[in-house]
């Protein structure tokens, strides 16, 4: 039952990870922030940096 579990969940993370990028491309948060020459080309901070700076 457990392994059939694990199973369902590496099923759910592969299919949730494999979906975003076409729908974050889409969404126009992501083009926003495609559109921003000012910032840095790197990974996106964790929220909690941006939230701690406040």
């Amino acid at each position: 039952v457990d392994d059939d579990h694990r199973r369902q969940h590496e099923l759910f993370l592969h299919a949730s990870f494999k979906s975003p990028p076409s729908s974050a491309l889409s969404s126009p948060s992501h083009k926003k922030s495609l559109q921003q020459p000012k910032q840095p080309r790197r990974p996106r901070p964790l929220p909690q940096i941006p939230l701690a700076q406040k």
